[in-house]
């Protein structure tokens, strides 16, 4: 009698730039499965990245994938290491923009929490934050991967 066994991989983005080690990010699938979906179909990404002028330490990139999502686990209160992305919605001055919070920030307007950093990559993201303090403008490369 055999027995058919369901795997289910555990997908997570990584993000690189030049210079430093990849940063990886855990989903929230359950909070906020539309984003995490849909940002998941928009991989690989590159972008520029900025530091945000007055979140704090926000690492931003104006224009993400242009995603048709609900807002959903929205907040403008992130935790360190988390990413969140701006729904297009009515009224919302950041839409279609990536946060990548790499300490003390407060956003200017609500963005979907979708991911957060693994524990042990949270110092290779601070390093990336002050990079893009230090240097300005930064190529970053969003890609989805599997475990």
């Amino acid at each position: 009698m055999s027995r058919e066994v369901e795997v289910k991989c555990m997908l997570y983005i990584e993000l690189k730039t030049k210079g430093l080690p990849a940063i990886r990010f855990n989903l929230y699938e359950k909070e906020a499965p539309v984003t995490c979906d849909e940002f998941i179909k928009a991989l690989p990404l590159e972008a520029n990245a900025l530091q945000a002028r007055f979140a704090g330490e926000e690492i931003w990139i104006k224009e993400g994938p242009s995603l048709n999502i609900p807002q959903e686990n929205a907040s403008i209160n992130l935790k360190v290491g988390e990413l969140g992305y701006a729904s297009p919605i009515p009224g919302n001055e950041v839409s279609r923009s990536i946060a990548i919070v790499y300490g003390e920030a407060k956003l200017s307007d609500c963005v979907n929490v979708f991911g957060y950093v693994y524990k042990e990559d949270l110092q290779n993201l601070k390093k990336l934050g002050e990079k893009v303090w230090t240097e300005g403008k930064t190529i970053l490369r969003f890609e989805l991967k599997e475990v």
